[in-house]
């Protein structure tokens, strides 16, 4: 890999919503960060502060333009930085176990769960979206930002499953526990399809494995 021209990325999954911690399932629905997850996100913002970053990208979905918000404020220099949001980079779509937390589905909706749970790349969640899909838009969408930010570091925060389908992307298998709430991940990427891992799940402050293990942070939880 060109070094010169390859991007440092920065991913960063949300701080936690009380759909977390009630593990309800939030697909591509809009709760907002609670107030750890607001702290989580200050967390973040306070251990990136001193490290230099050319764009912030961001899922469209509140809980995570509130987290990239939280960094793009706390800049070098004290001038935020804009913060660019992209549906491609939302969780996956649920379909109709949206909002349920997993005791309801399991109730209202046992075959949608049990397809949920079958990790079948092609298997869709009626009226959701097949992993697959969700991972062919969430890497084309990447290698689109990193086109752009060639030779420079970027920030992405998104989502627990949009993490795990990069994790699988880059290393080839699936990452065996939870991307925890507000932790930072780093790959590189050189356009059009050479990834790299550097660091995977650390905590805030860039040391160890990330703290705030809540719901949500799973392939197939949302």
């Amino acid at each position: 890999m060109d070094a010169a021209r390859a991007t440092n990325v920065f991913l960063v999954r949300h701080g936690q919503t009380d759909w977390n911690a009630e593990m309800r399932l939030q697909g591509q629905l809009d709760p907002p960060l609670n107030s750890l997850g607001v702290e989580q996100a200050a967390e973040v913002a306070a251990a990136l502060a001193g490290r230099h970053l050319d764009a912030i990208y961001s899922s469209d979905l509140t809980r995570a333009v509130q987290t990239a918000r939280a960094v793009a404020g706390r800049r070098p220099g004290g001038e935020a930085l804009e913060v660019r949001t992209s549906p491609q980079l939302r969780e996956r779509s649920l379909g109709v176990l949206e909002g349920l937390t997993i005791a309801e589905a399991a109730v209202r909706q046992p075959e949608a769960l049990r397809l949920l749970r079958a990790h079948d790349p092609a298997t869709q969640v009626p009226g959701g979206e097949s992993a697959g899909d969700m991972r062919r838009r969430v890497v084309a969408d990447i290698e689109r930002i990193c086109q752009l930010h060639k030779g420079q570091s970027i920030l992405i925060v998104a989502h627990g499953g949009v993490l795990h389908h990069v994790y699988a992307h880059v290393c080839g298998h699936s990452y065996g526990g939870p991307i925890t709430n507000a932790s930072v991940h780093h790959i590189t990427v050189q356009p059009p399809n050479k990834w790299a891992l550097v660091a995977w799940n650390m905590g805030a402050d860039g040391t160890g494995a990330a703290p705030h293990a809540t719901f949500g942070g799973g392939a197939n939880e949302g």
